[in-house]
């Protein structure tokens, strides 16, 4: 699935733990694990953030104490061009 803001970013969560970011067109890989029911992201460098998860239908919201909430949506995959 992908969580998105519908204009400049997307999270897509693969299966296999593999996460694939996209901002205003460029990407990064990384990792994605549910752990202590919290969603954590790991960008390599940029290290290991993890999250409450609300969701009020397609609407989510990240929660990390000490930062600003994330809002998007879940929604299938967009198709995107190869980096």
């Amino acid at each position: 699935m992908e969580f998105t803001d519908e204009v400049h970013w997307a999270l897509v969560f693969g299966r296999d733990g593999i996460l694939s970011a996209f901002e205003m067109s460029a990407g990064k890989k990384g990792s994605w694990k549910v752990e202590k029911d919290e969603l954590c992201l790991n960008y390599g460098r940029e290290g290991r953030r993890c999250y409450d998860v609300w969701v009020s239908g397609k609407n989510v919201q990240l929660r990390s104490e000490g930062r600003l909430p994330e809002d998007g949506v879940l929604q299938k995959p967009a198709p995107r061009k190869a980096q």
